[in-house]
């Protein structure tokens, strides 16, 4: 299965390519959760990584949720909430060596600019990954997908400073 995850990242796969199965989707929720807590463990000191880290996997499955209620698709929810939280999994592990390398370790500084450069390569590629989702979901143009993948990380960034504030890494 992780196969076909890999394949979605890499743009060889689509959502509907996914089998529509609870299980994956739970499994897939499970392991972006995981990956979410792994890095805000390293990133931040607070208590509240646990809760920071399901906030960041409920977060986008309901954005998307909404989305495709709104352009009455709900049913194509299953699939491409696994392609979403999959992709997010699989993104935030392999970003995970990148991020212990470069914030794992206070003696790092002189390399803090080279880390932030890598992580943003990674949120990039998973933007872009997201910006497929939704384009074969919704079927729309991929300028509006870009479009509504943008507004809704904005979305997800100012309610994460809404409710966690200074607690972000």
């Amino acid at each position: 299965m992780i196969r076909a995850f890999f394949q979605l990242c890499t743009f060889a796969a689509k959502p509907q390519d996914l089998p529509a199965s609870g299980r994956l989707l739970a499994a897939c929720a499970l392991a972006s959760f995981v990956g979410h807590q792994a890095g805000n463990s390293v990133l931040s000191a607070s208590d509240s990584t646990a809760l920071i880290s399901l906030t960041q996997t409920v977060l986008p499955a309901a954005g998307l949720w909404l989305l495709l209620a709104l352009y009455k698709k709900p049913q194509r929810w299953l699939q491409s909430a696994t392609a979403l939280l999959g992709a997010s999994a699989l993104t935030h592990l392999a970003a995970l060596p990148v991020i212990v390398w470069f914030f794992g370790d206070a003696q790092r500084v002189e390399k803090f600019s080279a880390g932030v450069l890598s992580v943003a390569a990674f949120r990039i590629w998973f933007l872009a990954v997201t910006i497929a989702i939704i384009k074969e979901t919704l079927e729309i143009p991929v300028g509006l997908a870009l479009a509504i993948s943008l507004a809704l990380q904005l979305l997800f960034a100012i309610v994460l400073l809404v409710l966690f504030g200074n607690q972000l890494g």
